[in-house]
């Protein structure tokens, strides 16, 4: 018993070092978080998102920095809309002009589209985030980020009073 009290034990430090680690280079700033992971975690309004009763779905997704001689027509790029400006937009790329530096682009299967410079886009879309990404991106609210400190903590101090409690007894018992 008293082996899976240190693997537990273990176990809950190391998942807390490690997750607290990467909240940490998220919370960073942007340069460090893409050097480490290759990529950001931003919060955007997914493609073809419905608007209903003037409420939008917002959602952690997975951006690079933009280049303009790396996108092709059909790919998406983060932006802001002007239908809501609260947040950014994934938006697909109908056209390229690179003698205006300018795209269109459209949020909902081309019922709106919208010209943007290239300095209003914001990064090139990769994916929607998954659920790890999620609740790393989530950790970074300074309240979530200090509760799991706390937790970790409070986990780790409870396994090693549960440690010493059981070597008492057993050096007690003999």
């Amino acid at each position: 018993m008293k082996i899976v009290r240190v693997i537990l034990l273990i176990v809950f430090a190391l998942f807390f070092m490690v997750e607290l680690f990467l909240v940490s280079i998220i919370m960073l700033g942007p340069n460090i978080e893409y050097q480490f992971y290759q990529y950001n975690h931003i919060q955007a309004v997914p493609f073809n998102q419905p608007i209903t009763n003037n409420r939008i779905k917002v959602g952690i997704v997975k951006m690079v920095p933009f280049s303009p001689s790396e996108i092709t027509v059909g790919e998406y790029v983060v932006a802001p809309s002007r239908i809501n400006e609260q947040y950014l937009w994934v938006h697909q790329v109908i056209d390229i002009d690179e003698i205006n530096s300018t795209l269109t682009l459209s949020v909902n299967n081309l019922l709106v589209t919208e010209v943007y410079t290239f300095s209003e886009i914001k990064g090139t879309f990769i994916s929607e985030a998954t659920g790890l990404d999620v609740i790393l991106f989530m950790s970074t609210e300074p309240w979530i980020y200090f509760l799991n400190i706390g937790t970790g903590l409070s986990i780790t101090t409870l396994l090693i009073l549960w440690i010493i409690h059981s070597n008492k007894k057993t050096l007690n018992s003999h």
